[in-house]
């Protein structure tokens, strides 16, 4: 099952949570639709893919998806395949300890970043939710070599993950609507994790930026009610103090907030190079907090 966000007809249909509880929303529109039927994710050692291992089993709890906790042992390394099993022996673990399924699978290729693209190719996975390394400022890498290798050579949705040595959980969401940093599929996923931890998520109104605006976020703004009624209360729409630049607005919103994750989204992918806004990459570097890139 899955739950994208909303069209403009009011067509309503009934999905069931958790085997027992069902509400209304409206019918799924395309250009905002996020599947989350089928969830993998990467895993290695240390705490940040554990971390979104964890995120992904809050969505499971609330959305009954199908989580895999995949690792990769690189063909020409040294390291054992028990190293391996360990890894996705302990997800499945976490899992069962947190009542949810998870399928732990172990994939050999000649690095990382080619067994979880040939990974992606060879099944029907619906999102790929990834932690990526937090890269220096000057740095030409978005999501370190891994991630920026997935992100241009995956078709798969994917969610990668920005998480901070100190992360906590979430309490607070911000989500800029700007065309400029964000896409509808990326509204889709933030508040699917709203609902599913419970957060606060402040949607910040920066269509100002937007000198020639498409969609320009209308949807948010005209049913935000519906919104309300889906995905819980604590979900809000804010018109920011205006900076100089579209990326300092969002900084300051982040500090002033006490945000603990961004969501922003992008689709500007031009075969073997990164195409990402100027202020997209910059706030992903110099946010004080977890950064959700989406990309659909």
């Amino acid at each position: 099952m899955n739950i994208g966000l909303f069209s403009v007809s009011l067509l309503t249909i009934r999905i069931y949570i958790n085997s027992y509880i069902t509400i209304t929303v409206l019918e799924t529109s395309r250009s905002y639709m996020l599947k989350i039927d089928r969830i993998v994710v990467p895993m290695a050692k240390g705490d940040r893919s554990g971390r979104v291992l964890d995120l992904s089993f809050r969505i499971s709890e609330k959305f009954s998806s199908e989580i895999t906790a995949l690792t990769i042992k690189n063909s020409r390394s040294e390291i054992t395949w028990s190293d391996k099993v360990a890894i996705v022996t302990r997800a499945y673990r976490r899992g069962k300890d947190n009542g949810v399924k998870v399928t732990p699978k172990i994939r050999s290729a000649s690095s990382v970043k080619e067994g979880i693209v040939e990974e992606l190719g060879s099944h029907n996975y619906d999102l790929l939710m990834m932690a990526t390394e937090r890269r220096s400022f000057f740095s030409n890498s978005i999501l370190g070599q891994i991630g920026d290798y997935v992100l241009k050579k995956t078709r798969v949705p994917m969610a990668a993950l920005s998480i901070r040595d100190d992360a906590e959980d979430y309490k607070e969401i911000l989500v800029p609507l700007s065309e400029q940093i964000n896409t509808r599929s990326a509204v889709s996923f933030a508040l699917i994790l709203k609902a599913a931890t419970g957060a606060n998520l402040t949607f910040l109104d920066l269509r100002k930026f937007d000198s020639k605006e498409i969609h320009g976020f209308r949807l948010v703004f005209e049913e935000l009610d519906k919104i309300i009624e889906t995905y819980g209360a604590n979900i809000s729409i804010v018109k920011p103090v205006i900076e100089n630049s579209l990326s300092q607005t969002v900084l300051n919103e982040i500090y002033e907030r006490k945000t603990q994750l961004l969501v922003m989204g992008f689709h500007n992918i031009d075969g073997s190079r990164l195409r990402l806004n100027p202020s997209l990459k910059s706030i992903t570097k110099l946010a004080k907090c977890d950064v959700a890139l989406v990309k659909k």
